[in-house]
Parts: C-alpha cells; sequence; structure tokens
C-alpha cells in the first residue's frame, strides 16, 4: 500500500513527458454572433451577365482579443445568411443558386459555406435565404481582426441596380491549451 501513492507521481510524469500533447484545455462555443452588412450595391445586369459578388467583413476583433497566446484550435460554423432588398424593387426569381464562401487572408480561393438554390415551385422571393452547419478550421485565422465573406448570385440577374441588405450569422468554436490560458 504504501508504494501506491509514489506511482501515482511517476505516472503522471510519464504521461507529460510522451509529449501527445495537452492534457487540459478550456473549450467556449458562440451561439450566434450575426454582422449585417447594410446598402449593398448590385450593379444593373446586362443581358450576358450570369453573375455578380460581393464581399462582406465578418469581425472577429473581441473573440481574437481574448484569446492567449499559444496553442488554439477554432472552427467557424455560418448558420444562415439573408440577402433582403431595400431599394430598386428586383426581381430575384431569376436567381438560381447563391453561394456565400469564406477568403482567408492571403489566400484567393475560395471555401464554400452555404448555398442557395432556387425552387423550382418558387414564385419571386422576397429574399434569398439559406441555413445550414458547413464549419470551417480557422486555427490560422483565429487571431486576424475580420474575416471576409463572399455572397455570389448566378442565373438571370435583375436588369436595374438595386440595393440589399445581407446578414450573416455564425457559430465559434474555440479550444486552447489550460496552461497557455492560466501563465
Amino acid at each position: 500500500m504504501r508504494r501506491l501513492p509514489f506511482r501515482i507521481p511517476v505516472a503522471c510524469l510519464a504521461l507529460l513527458g510522451t509529449g501527445c500533447g495537452p492534457l487540459f484545455f478550456l473549450e467556449a462555443e458562440t451561439q450566434e454572433t450575426c454582422t449585417t452588412e447594410r446598402g449593398l450595391t448590385f450593379p444593373a445586369a446586362l443581358p450576358t451577365t450570369v453573375s455578380v459578388k460581393q464581399t462582406v467583413v465578418f469581425p472577429l476583433e473581441d473573440i481574437a482579443d481574448a484569446l492567449p497566446d499559444g496553442d488554439t484550435e477554432a472552427t467557424l460554423r455560418l448558420k444562415r445568411f439573408e440577402l433582403t432588398p431595400t431599394q430598386g424593387n428586383p426581381d430575384l426569381r431569376g436567381i438560381e443558386r447563391a453561394l456565400v464562401s469564406l477568403r482567408k487572408p492571403g489566400q484567393t480561393g475560395l471555401t464554400p459555406l452555404l448555398e442557395y438554390r432556387r425552387p423550382s415551385t418558387q414564385t419571386a422571393p422576397p429574399k434569398i435565404a439559406a441555413t445550414g452547419t458547413e464549419s470551417v478550421d480557422l486555427a490560422e485565422q483565429i487571431r486576424e481582426q475580420e474575416l471576409e465573406l463572399v455572397f455570389e448570385a448566378r442565373g438571370s440577374l435583375p436588369a436595374q441596380e438595386w440595393k440589399a441588405d445581407f446578414r450573416a450569422c455564425a457559430g465559434l468554436q474555440v479550444k486552447v491549451d489550460y496552461l497557455d490560458w492560466v501563465f
């Protein structure tokens, strides 16, 4: 019985020495953080125009400022987006597909997050919206002040200039090493 207390610290020391990574970590998740970009202007589409893009900034500064230095894992889950016309009374029934993607800093490629596809039975929709649970790893971008979301609409676009409010809502999950947090 006397050897039991000695074996526990030796076993713990062996586990710590293996380099398997942190034994203790903190995990936090935001239920939903939303950003709204008001008054995005969409140009009048020529008959040959098949797509239009707009870029929207998703702020992260409050989260990035609160994180400790050290090993951090982060996942962004875009839950929904809405594009609601506010001016110009556009006919949205020609928009067959809309996609919201993430452009990571320093990269030209896009990571698709949410997609809208117009149902064949739908008449002119009052807005374009999609929901989902697509997620993307942000381990390298979590310390950025903002993320860049790209909205792209495809199909027969409105022939007159119009304005719309774009709203995107996402959940963020962050996992940090407890020792980095404390020390």
